[in-house]
């Protein structure tokens, strides 16, 4: 098996790629071909036979030919069943310049940004001149947008994204973050050690209620809507002031800390910067928010549902898919700022239905998006795809 990345960072692209590779360890000998990134270490941990090659708008011709190389000791040496390109449908294309035997998957992460339509019609275009064995949505939302540009069935497939369930003892049975159900549910007590008592690391009062979000903090994330829609809740309301953590960096992180001083809201907004550990995050949540402006499947949704948070997201890209809106969380109209404060405020009034709307999805979690269902699944479309070739 052979994946192919056209970047390595640290964002739910890589990490999505990390996954399926540690599903597969064992069964395959992997190969990937990517640009060196932060990430790389955890990959060759796997044991995956490495190539490099420079990110291509940064390469130029140099980065082409590299690819190409790479793309060729990668063949020889692991003689693969299937290429799995992800993201980059462009790299696709130059695949098929170096072999027409092989079967290629391509999986089509998120678009963002004004020209998101255009890059989904152009990605669909390459993977067809590709003559793509399989095309890999990660929602039905992003396999709607393939189809305008020209994807169908049975070529296109609907693989939903899956995470690790760490929250599971090793029976199987949750780890709740919190204490019996007969416990005081207005003021729960972490019993969890691997959650992260943000209460006790940041030193605020115990009963304070924390909202969190967790992701890159890049203007189609919608953090901005957040601060302002939590700038909006009267802390009169909640027996101590509601505090508001984000996790992740981005360009935007400067502009999102101006943001939050010039609304007043001092200490009760923390910025804890890009974490390793941030799954841990989830567990210290009473709330999570997702406040995307465009989306496709994020991981972070996944996150929180496996730690049995409540999740208070937008219909941004496949977020309705994940959150069943009123069952295990609630889901607002993207960028209405005020629609996304009642939310908040519902929840954060009423712990019992938080907790009821959490437990809920992580039932959800373990039936459809765990990584094994995640790696299963794709696992179904190499397999098309090889039979597809060889027929």
């Amino acid at each position: 098996m052979l994946m192919v990345l056209p970047y390595l960072e640290t964002g739910g692209t890589e990490r999505h790629v990390l996954a399926l590779a540690q599903g597969l360890q064992g069964e395959v000998a992997l190969g990937l071909l990517a640009p060196p990134g932060p990430l790389l270490n955890e990959f060759l941990g796997l044991g995956v036979t490495y190539r490099p090659f420079p990110r291509l708008e940064q390469g130029g011709l140099q980065g082409i030919r590299a690819f190409r190389r790479g793309l060729r000791e990668l063949l020889r040496e692991l003689s693969p069943d299937v290429i799995h390109v992800h993201a980059g449908a462009e790299l696709a294309l130059l695949v098929r310049t170096v072999t027409r035997s092989v079967p290629v998957v391509l999986t089509i992460h998120a678009f963002h940004g004004r020209h998101a339509d255009a890059n989904y019609r152009l990605a669909a275009r390459l993977a067809r001149l590709a003559r793509v064995d399989r095309v890999i949505a990660v929602a039905e939302s992003e396999a709607q947008r393939l189809r305008q540009g020209g994807l169908r069935e049975p070529t296109l497939k609907i693989v939903y994204n899956g995470v690790p369930d760490r929250w599971a003892t090793l029976d199987g049975t949750q780890v709740d973050a919190y204490g019996p159900a007969g416990d005081d549910l207005e003021h729960p007590e972490p019993v969890n050690a691997l959650a992260i008592d943000w209460q006790r690391e940041l030193g605020w009062p115990e009963r304070a209620p924390v909202v969190g979000a967790v992701g890159r903090l890049e203007a189609p994330k919608g953090f901005d809507l957040l601060i302002e829609a939590f700038a909006r809740l009267d802390p009169a309301d909640y027996p101590s002031p509601p505090r508001l953590v984000v996790v992740g960096d981005g360009s935007e992180r400067e502009a999102l800390e101006r943001q939050a001083r010039e609304l007043g809201l001092g200490d009760r907004v923390y910025f804890a910067g890009f974490r390793g550990d941030s799954w841990r995050a989830f567990g210290g949540f009473d709330v999570t928010v997702i406040p995307s402006r465009q989306d496709g499947l994020p991981l972070v949704c996944l996150e929180a549902m496996a730690a049995g948070c409540p999740v208070i997201a937008s219909d941004a890209g496949g977020l309705p898919e994940m959150v069943a809106d009123g069952v295990t969380g609630l889901v607002f109209r993207a960028e209405d700022v005020g629609a996304l404060t009642s939310a908040l405020a519902r929840l954060l009034k009423d712990p019992a239905l938080a907790r009821r709307m959490g437990q809920a999805g992580r039932a959800r979690f373990l039936e459809e998006f765990q990584l094994g269902r995640m790696v299963d699944r794709t696992r179904a479309v190499y397999a098309e795809a090889i039979a597809a070739r060889l027929g």
